[in-house]
């Protein structure tokens, strides 16, 4: 087995450990909104993850060991940080946007740093991906279709958490940064 080879099947290994961790567990039930962005986000996800594997069937000829292991590096965090966003929304985690009965305002774990950690996971992975098969145009593709679909997401589920939770998550937004976290907040809460 030529090194080539051995990357598509890491590559291969690592999208079936992504789809069987979204589509391999039950959820609760709940009233579904805007099923119509997950359709989306999962066409553009799919679309990426095909021209990642296109691209480096394509030309990956002249590979660059250092992009190589940066990819792992970038594949590697956003894993961890789905599982950790998974872990910390439990039986609340939902590929849909959803209204559960009884649903709490998770801001424990990564979501004590981001509200939105899942979705910077999803971007990191498929960064990752391009990087580790040195597909570069790919990120292209990453920032300028899947990342404005998935910014409308996350448009849609605050619309329908604000809903849900009210003050309190507009209190959470308001200490807590979408994307990236507070600084004085992370060395604030690092000295209690």
């Amino acid at each position: 087995m030529n090194f080539n080879n051995i990357l598509i099947l890491i590559f291969v290994i690592g999208i079936l450990e992504r789809f069987i961790s979204t589509f391999g567990k039950g959820e609760k039930p709940g009233l579904v909104k805007y099923k119509w962005s997950t359709d989306l986000l999962i066409c553009t996800y799919l679309f990426c993850i095909i021209f990642v594997l296109f691209k480096f069937v394509r030309g990956g000829k002249n590979l660059n060991i250092f992009i190589i292991f940066v990819g792992i590096f970038v594949e590697i965090a956003g894993i961890l940080l789905r599982k950790s966003s998974i872990g910390s929304l439990g039986e609340y985690w939902s590929r849909h946007i959803k209204i559960i009965p009884g649903q709490i305002l998770v801001k424990t774990g990564p979501f004590k740093w981001v509200r939105q950690p899942y979705y910077i996971a999803v971007i990191l992975e498929l960064i990752g991906w391009a990087l580790f098969l040195n597909t570069y145009l790919v990120i292209w593709f990453v920032l300028l279709l899947h990342l404005p679909i998935l910014l409308l997401r996350i448009f849609l589920e605050e619309r329908v958490l604000l809903t849900i939770f009210g003050a309190e998550y507009q209190r959470y937004r308001s200490e807590v940064n979408l994307f990236f976290p507070k600084l004085g907040y992370i060395f604030h809460k690092g000295t209690q």
